[in-house]
């Protein structure tokens, strides 16, 4: 393996970057890349084959300078469909919009929105 794609999107700005990882084991049940560092944190790929899942795990590794503005201890990020996240946030929003505008206001806004 030598790309990885990652999208984030934040503040409804999508933003798409490249990293290479070299593997450090790759074996039937997973796959777990060697560690890739930046100046403030260091992250490790791993891909289980069997619960077909994706997470990496971000570690701090250091705190001096430019780094203090970063988040420290450990992170995981994780392989998500992201229609089904948007598809939950829109659906919480919608339950809780409701709680918040009268009967015959939600009424309204259902008739629009339908």
């Amino acid at each position: 393996m030598k790309l990885l794609l990652t999208a984030n999107i934040a503040d409804d700005i999508l933003d798409v970057t490249s990293e290479i990882y070299d593997v450090e084991r790759w074996d039937d049940y997973e796959i777990v890349t060697k560690p890739y560092d930046y100046e403030c944190v260091r992250y490790v790929l791993r891909i289980n084959r069997q619960q077909r899942s994706v997470k990496k795990l971000r570690t701090t590794i250091s705190s001096k300078d430019i780094c203090k503005k970063v988040d420290q201890g450990d992170r995981y990020i994780r392989l998500i469909n992201g229609f089904d996240e948007w598809w939950e946030f829109k659906s919480e929003f919608n339950e809780n919009r409701g709680k918040i505008f009268s009967p015959s206001l939600k009424k309204q806004i259902e008739k629009i929105t339908e």
